[in-house]
């Protein structure tokens, strides 16, 4: 569930924050998003919005009958699921 924030309390930010805080430089702090992002799988749907985001929001334009489709490789990331 989603928690509503009133304030923001930089104090503890810089104290708790697991990511950027007192004693954390930018080298350190890239090297370790990077180790993590690498350990993450490839979210569910990067490759549909990957592709509507480089159109600037727009879907692919629909083919003659009328259906817009955007591609989905199946077997480029690991194996096909079906």
């Amino acid at each position: 569930m989603f928690r509503v924030v009133k304030e923001v309390d930089f104090g503890r930010q810089r104290r708790d924050n697991i990511h950027v805080h007192d004693g954390i430089d930018e080298a350190e702090l890239v090297a370790t998003r990077e180790k993590r992002d690498a350990s993450l799988p490839l979210p569910d749907l990067m490759l549909t919005a990957l592709q509507v985001n480089i159109r600037g929001g727009r879907l692919p334009d629909a083919d003659e009958c009328g259906t817009a489709f955007l591609k989905v490789p199946l077997n480029r990331f690991g194996p096909a699921v079906l």
